[in-house]
């Protein structure tokens, strides 16, 4: 009547879905270009998932305002990010999905890279809590290095310190929706000298 199954045992209890922050290497599953509806603002938005299976969405980087100037955070962190991957630019194709048509990345689906993913909780209009993830940093799976510090020839500290001293973050009322780069309003600031080095 029922055979027993190792795999599922083993994943018996465990959420499919990125529930704590931290330091992650993650295979890019979907990277969709979208622009918001308030302020007209571009972003691309990744759907990653982990070598375990766990998987995190709607990890949005909001990239250029709606007169065309790009936005340094979130510009740096797709630079980093596709300088790490080893691309030089990335394009944009359209696919038919059942909601209709899509803007995406070719370039970056399938790829792998590390992200370290900072949780925000906060609470929704009705006072139920909530929380969202925001991409603080990327980095080399195999050296642990981010951008910045491989063209440099540093060693990997900048992620070591990130882990060592992390915390979640509280989202601050009225300033969810503050559009200046990586999925929210907190930006670190170790990472913007990233963001003109590679085109996209």
């Amino acid at each position: 009547m029922f055979q027993f199954d190792e795999n599922l045992a083993k994943s018996a209890g465990s959420s499919q879905y990125i529930t704590e922050g931290g330091a992650y290497v993650v295979q890019i599953t979907k990277a969709i270009y979208g622009v918001s509806s308030a302020k007209k603002t571009k972003y691309l938005q990744l759907s990653v998932k982990t070598k375990e299976g766990q998987v995190a969405n709607y990890l949005s980087i909001y990239y250029q305002s709606a007169n065309g100037e790009y936005l340094k955070g979130g510009a740096g962190q797709i630079s980093a990010m596709i300088g790490l991957i080893g691309l030089q630019s990335l394009s944009e194709a359209t696919r038919s999905t059942p909601n209709g048509n899509e803007q995406y990345a070719p370039e970056l689906e399938g790829k792998f890279v590390g992200l370290f993913l900072q949780k925000v909780n906060g609470f929704k209009p009705d006072g139920t809590p909530k929380s969202n993830f925001e991409i603080a940093a990327s980095f080399d799976p195999r050296t642990k290095q981010t951008y910045g510090e491989r063209c440099e020839g540093k060693q990997a500290s900048i992620i070591d310190y990130k882990i060592n001293s992390y915390s979640d973050k509280q989202e601050k009322p009225q300033q969810q929706s503050n559009q200046a780069g990586a999925g929210y309003a907190n930006q670190p600031q170790n990472f913007d000298s990233f963001d003109d080095d590679i085109p996209f």
